[in-house]
């Protein structure tokens, strides 16, 4: 940027972008926009260069922060703008790109209590080129095969709403789409028509520009081939259960034969939200079985069964899990009853039958020794009553 007056301060400013052999009609109705970066006054070129460089890397929502409420001006037939009452302090301007000659974004100081106006010509002394932001889009297939003939439309995406950038870009030969020149933020790809023999995947990607070279991986699928998300939740809160490993099986001649890719049984894993997914499958009918059930859960206790076709990712499966029930609480004792008295015996049961007898056992001693004592007192009577004769 050129300051035409020695010194840059300025009760009001003129920015003419006519400078360095710029033609009318190349700068007539341009956009600049102006964002006051900082109240402290910047007058090293060092300073305004390394600013510029800083700030240039940020997107317009970046700039808005710093700046809330920036001044939005538009040259006249001319290819002049003209401010007035503008704070003191440090100032970066940004200027619309129409498809005309490009003006590289400038810093610029104004002090309100100058008694000086001021005309700014950006002339290149002070400006910078932004950085070469560069979006590269490479289309291939599921094994990696660069393709060509796809067709992309561009969006910038700014608070949700998507205004289109640039329409019908077409891969090369090598897979690629290649955009020089893009302005940081967000963006969306939009693939409308695949190559030949293949199928769209994702039909929209997002990606953001934040500097420098941003590469963007697009896979397509076989008109054969074709994927399936699956969902685990709890059957009860229908909340995701993370951690449940599931294998593949396809099944071959009456046979449950298990899916491998590159030799390795394909397993799948529920992520925190519960997803998990199986890509680049021939068509047909498959079945997932769970290996590992999330802890606290039933195991499922069946095999899922899933098509894989062109229709295949319309849907999610869902998978639900059923939490086991605690167990079931241990009776508590009953607490004593109040005031601290003692509970009271219960009454005595008069017609309960009293204690029988032991009856004696086969083979008791006192049973034998009562034998015997009888069979003495026998002989003994009989001794008597013959002496008596």
């Amino acid at each position: 940027m050129v300051i035409i007056s020695g010194a840059v301060y300025a009760k009001s400013l003129t920015i003419d972008l006519t400078g360095n052999n710029r033609k009318v009609d190349e700068v007539a109705n341009r956009e600049i926009v102006i964002w006051k970066i900082k109240d402290e006054i910047v007058t090293s070129d060092d300073a305004k260069e390394k600013l510029v460089k800083d700030l240039n890397k940020k997107s317009v929502d970046e700039l808005n922060k710093i700046d809330k409420k920036p001044y939005t001006v538009t040259t006249d037939a001319n290819g002049v703008a003209s401010l007035v009452g503008l704070k003191s302090g440090t100032y970066y301007a940004r200027v619309a790109d129409n498809g005309k000659v490009e003006i590289f974004p400038f810093v610029f100081y104004v002090d309100e209590n100058s008694p000086n106006d001021v005309t700014i010509m950006p002339k290149g002394r002070h400006e910078v080129p932004p950085p070469d932001n560069h979006v590269e889009l490479i289309k291939v297939s599921a094994d990696d095969v660069p393709l060509a003939g796809a067709v992309f439309n561009l969006y910038k995406v700014v608070n949700g709403e998507e205004t289109l950038v640039k329409s019908n870009l077409i891969t090369d030969s090598n897979g690629k789409i290649s955009i020089k020149g893009i302005e940081l933020g967000e963006y969306l790809f939009e693939e409308v028509q695949a190559p030949e023999g293949y199928r769209i995947k994702n039909a929209r990607t997002r990606f953001v520009v934040n500097g420098g070279t941003t590469k963007v991986v697009v896979v397509n699928y076989k008109d054969s081939d074709g994927g399936k998300r699956f969902r685990k939740i709890d059957s009860d809160s229908k909340e995701p259960i993370e951690g449940v490993r599931f294998i593949v099986t396809k099944r071959v001649n009456g046979y449950d034969e298990r899916v491998k890719i590159n030799g390795k049984d394909l397993v799948l894993v529920s992520d925190k939200d519960g997803y998990f997914s199986v890509d680049n499958l021939p068509f047909g009918t498959y079945f997932v079985w769970e290996v590992k059930p999330a802890g606290g859960y039933e195991p499922l206790g069946e095999l899922q069964s899933f098509v894989i076709d062109e229709n295949s990712l319309v849907n999610d499966l869902v998978i639900k899990n059923t939490p086991i029930p605690p167990p079931p609480e241990k009776d508590k004792p009953k607490p004593p009853p109040e005031g601290g008295q003692k509970p009271k015996k219960p009454p005595r049961d008069k017609d309960k039958p009293k204690k029988p007898r032991r009856i004696p056992k086969t083979g008791d001693i006192s049973l034998i020794l009562m034998s015997i004592f009888g069979v003495i007192c026998s002989i003994w009577g009989g001794v008597l009553v013959k002496e008596n004769k």
